[in-house]
């Protein structure tokens, strides 16, 4: 069935009504961890452009570029690409899903400011590039899903951020065995 003819059922909270009911309480511009609270921060929630890559391809047609095609997509952070408040509603399965979005810092950010950018919600493998370059990469469940951002990266004016969000493709099978396999 294509993506057009496809019937969506779309279950809400009371929350996700009220949500959808008032565009304006979209994205939630809230700060994420109030028991980490710092006194400057900026909100990436919001509207992202947006890229499904069945054909895990992306990397390989350099998405992480300033130039880049394929995001022909806009999805709203925080919500996942199923939701319906997302402003995608699509179900079906996709592995792999870029995110970019373009920023502009806050005055006093750019020349020696320390930088953290935190990623959360991605749940399995994630890469993440600024203005082009390797920031890092990190695993839901790993230690790094904070990741700090050296200043000399950072612009004046506008800097791009790429994410690069993976549910496991081609994932090595680990097995525990009671008899060593030799090759040779």
């Amino acid at each position: 069935m294509s993506k057009k003819n496809k019937q969506l059922v779309h279950l809400l909270t009371e929350a996700g009504e009220a949500l959808q009911k008032d565009p304006a309480a979209i994205p939630w511009n809230t700060y994420p961890r109030p028991q980490m609270k710092r006194e400057s921060y900026l909100n990436l929630n919001g509207e992202w452009e947006f890229s499904e890559d069945y054909s895990v391809s992306g990397v390989e047609r350099k998405m992480y570029h300033a130039d880049a095609e394929g995001f022909d997509l806009k999805i709203n952070v925080p919500f996942c690409r199923e939701s319906v408040l997302s402003g995608i509603g699509d179900t079906d399965f996709c592995n792999c899903v870029w995110y970019r979005k373009k920023i502009t810092l806050p005055a006093g950010w750019q020349g020696g400011k320390r930088v953290l950018l935190h990623i959360g919600a991605c749940d399995y493998k994630t890469d993440v590039w600024v203005n082009g370059k390797s920031l890092g990469k990190f695993w839901g469940i790993g230690p790094q899903q904070t990741m700090y951002l050296p200043a000399p990266w950072l612009k004046e004016g506008e800097n791009e951020i790429v994410v690069f969000e993976s549910d496991g493709y081609d994932a090595p099978v680990v097995e525990l065995v009671d008899t060593a396999i030799l090759h040779g």
